[in-house]
């Protein structure tokens, strides 16, 4: 992705990464998406964002470490 001329964002090119758990029997139901840029490489995100798809009630039963799926 290309941004050109915004005022909350720098010019230049944006790279997406995806995590998510692909094993076999994982139910985690949620991605992590971390936006880079190349100029300031994979040490440097400029955005984390977290999806999940799963109901309200599936994250209120898990345990706070089992978030890290």
């Amino acid at each position: 992705m290309v941004v050109e001329e915004q005022q909350e964002l720098p010019v230049g090119e944006y790279g997406f990464m995806e995590f998510y758990c692909d094993e076999p029997g994982c139910d985690c139901r949620r991605v992590i998406i971390r936006v880079l840029r190349p100029d300031t490489g994979w040490n440097k995100p400029w955005a984390t964002i977290n999806y999940g798809w799963g109901n309200l009630d599936f994250y209120r039963k898990l345990e706070p470490w089992s978030l890290r799926c």
